[in-house]
């Protein structure tokens, strides 16, 4: 809990052994490789917020498989409630395989069916799954329930709902994920999806890349854009291993009357500028 100048009022941890019922956890699990706000998902429920908690080495059905909780909040930051969802629980047809991954990246998708059955829809990286070729990655959409509970899912993987397969082994499709909204408008698509692939090879090696992707209300991919080293209209310098792709963020429409509908963040973790693995962010200013 921040004060306004950014400091720490207080705080409430989340682990095994603290503020977590029935403490689910196994050693290893990596509970927390990725988070996600998911608003006041059961309305009218006891919580006031629900967050999604990846934890991407968790071995429900195989090894490192990986799963996700979701978690209902009080007040203060203590746990309600939690719904677990993995290959064995809450997932239906159990699509995980052994160290896919399931749960590094998250992201809220908000009310995506609109009218459909769903409260929430939330997109969830595996980088590790292997449709088409070893850790290409992929994506799944899980529409949920006031509760929790996955009422169905659509995944994206080079195979499956993903025009022109354009994954090559070892991509890591998945490493983040981030909401763009109603990018294109007026367009066909219901919202756009930023996911990082960030040891896509456009131009060199684990340069990385991320892909536009622009879903209907039910997450099928109408089209793509790709921005890597060699597509997109992205004319900064890419040096092998920069991991363009690594973490994405979706700041809005920040320049106003500029001519940027979007502006999205992307993590550069393995940049050279000033000395090998400095880091760095991009900014990119996206058309519709």
């Amino acid at each position: 809990f921040l004060a306004a100048n950014g400091t720490v009022l207080s705080h409430q941890k989340i682990s095994d052994t603290v503020n977590f019922p029935g403490t689910p956890l196994d050693s290893g699990d990596q509970f927390g490789s990725a988070v996600a706000f998911l608003g006041d998902l059961d309305g009218v429920g006891p919580s006031v917020a629900a967050i999604a908690v990846g934890s991407v080495s968790d071995d429900d059905g195989v090894s490192g498989a990986g799963a996700v909780y979701i978690l209902f909040l009080s007040a203060s930051g203590t746990v309600l409630s939690t719904q677990k969802i993995s290959d064995t629980v809450n997932l239906p047809g159990a699509p995980i395989d052994g160290l896919d991954e399931f749960g590094g990246s998250l992201a809220s998708l908000g009310d995506l069916d609109g009218p459909g059955p769903s409260t929430h829809a939330i997109a969830v990286g595996a980088t590790g799954d292997d449709d088409g070729g070893g850790d290409l990655g992929a994506v799944y959409i899980l529409f949920l329930n006031a509760s929790g509970t996955v009422l169905s899912t659509q995944k994206i993987s080079d195979t499956v709902n993903f025009p022109g397969a354009p994954l090559d082994p070892g991509d890591d499709f998945g490493t983040s994920v981030t909401s763009l909204g109603d990018l294109d408008g007026g367009g066909p698509g219901v919202l756009a999806l930023a996911v990082g692939a960030a040891l896509d090879d456009d131009g060199g090696s684990d340069r990385g890349a991320v892909y536009i992707l622009f879903l209907d209300a039910n997450g099928m991919v109408l089209s793509t854009q790709k921005i890597s080293d060699t597509q997109g209209n992205f004319t900064e310098v890419f040096s092998n291993y920069d991991e363009f792709g690594g973490a994405l963020t979706n700041l809005g429409d920040i320049d106003g009357a500029g001519g940027g509908v979007t502006a999205l963040v992307v993590g550069v973790a393995g940049d050279d500028e000033g000395g090998v693995d400095r880091g760095a962010i991009n900014i990119l200013f996206l058309d519709a």
